[in-house]
């Protein structure tokens, strides 16, 4: 049970991070390029969706003219399952396989149950829930999450009545080396 809740921490320490601690995480990350979803997918028509998503997709590439390519997206489970859900009518294909052929650079398409109803808005810091996305290139060199004590446990100390199992492990935040290579997307 505690290495699943340090496994359970780390991940939000990872997306989120935590300002008291001085921990940055990947979504609030100063240095990450931040935009905003002009329209809910869940709500918008597939070419809409189909715009929304290349211009996310772009936005690395462009701004490093084209020395960055992002390889994964990430979303929120509602925002993927309206991509992988709502059909193109003249094609009778779903959009998310439409932009699965139309970008194949792209191999992961993922969602993150995290990204659902975010406190703080990554981009404006506004404290109303928002829905994120990430587009990222999945690399070290790129981005890197920094453990530099994972989790450890210890023999066991009787203490009174009882055994005592010390554990502890430490992380860093999330590094990012290069920062226009991960764009953050709140409203999807």
């Amino acid at each position: 049970a505690t290495r699943e809740a340090f496994e359970n921490l780390v991940d939000d320490l990872a997306w989120a991070g935590d300002e008291e601690y001085g921990v940055v995480g990947l979504l609030y990350h100063p240095n990450v390029t931040k935009m905003a979803a002009t329209k809910s997918l869940a709500t918008a028509t597939a070419d809409e969706m189909i715009s929304m998503v290349n211009s996310w997709i772009s936005k690395p590439i462009d701004l490093t003219k084209g020395i960055e390519t992002p390889d994964t997206i990430a979303l929120t489970i509602e925002a993927y399952r309206a991509l992988a859900t709502k059909r193109i009518p003249d094609l009778q294909i779903t959009v998310l396989k439409y932009l699965q052929e139309q970008n194949p650079f792209i191999t992961a398409w993922e969602w993150v149950p995290k990204f659902t109803g975010l406190a703080k808005n990554p981009r404006t810091g506004a404290t109303a829930s928002t829905n994120v996305g990430v587009v990222y290139k999945r690399d070290r060199s790129k981005l890197k999450l920094e453990i530099p004590v994972d989790f450890e446990q210890f023999p066991g100390q009787e203490r009174n009545l009882e055994i005592v199992v010390p554990c502890h492990g430490r992380i860093a935040g999330c590094i990012i080396p290069k920062p226009l290579s991960v764009v953050v997307i709140d409203g999807v």
